[in-house]
């Protein structure tokens, strides 16, 4: 982050003396949350300060980047070497690798949950708490009729056994 309550970049100066290979700099304050737009200018001073100590850390910026193409515009536009996307995920499930943000259908939305739960299964089995995959399963379901009462179905499940069933349903309405 920007600083905690207030912008600041007296720290960026010691972690650079440190020669760590990256800093990612989120560019709003603990404080601002996601209440105020990101403050690029902001995080492109650490690039400043790091082109004036002549360090070789790699400067990431991060906050509200909504898909590759607009990560690839910010870090040219601010000279930042990467970019990191967190929550657009969850609104455009191809968000790292389309140009600009892209609406998938129902479909290819539910097609997808029902793999990212056959890989949770395979991949973590019975030794992950299911309810940790439950959390997803609202950038599945939505943005259709009855999408909520899907979503509180799903939410309601305990058990890999008992999602299944219910993805298929929804895959058989042909939405």
């Amino acid at each position: 982050r920007l600083g905690y309550k207030n912008i600041s970049k007296d720290w960026i100066p010691f972690l650079l003396e440190q020669q760590i290979d990256a800093i990612t700099i989120h560019g709003r304050t603990a404080a601002e949350e996601s209440r105020v737009p990101v403050h690029w200018d902001e995080v492109a001073k650490a690039v400043e300060i790091r082109t004036a100590m002549k360090s070789r850390t790699l400067i990431i910026g991060n906050g509200d980047v909504k898909h590759a193409g607009e990560a690839i515009e910010k870090a040219n536009r601010f000279g930042l070497d990467g970019i990191m996307m967190g929550r657009a995920v969850f609104e455009d499930l191809w968000a790292f690798e389309r140009a600009e943000k892209n609406e998938p259908s129902t479909r290819e939305r539910l097609e997808i949950m029902k793999r990212h739960v056959e890989l949770f299964e395979k991949t973590w089995g019975k030794t992950k708490n299911y309810a940790m995959l439950r959390k997803f399963f609202k950038m599945y379901v939505r943005g259709f009729e009855g999408a909520s009462e899907w979503r509180e179905k799903l939410m309601m499940t305990s058990t890999l056994k008992e999602v299944y069933p219910i993805i298929d349903e929804l895959l058989s309405l042909d939405r």
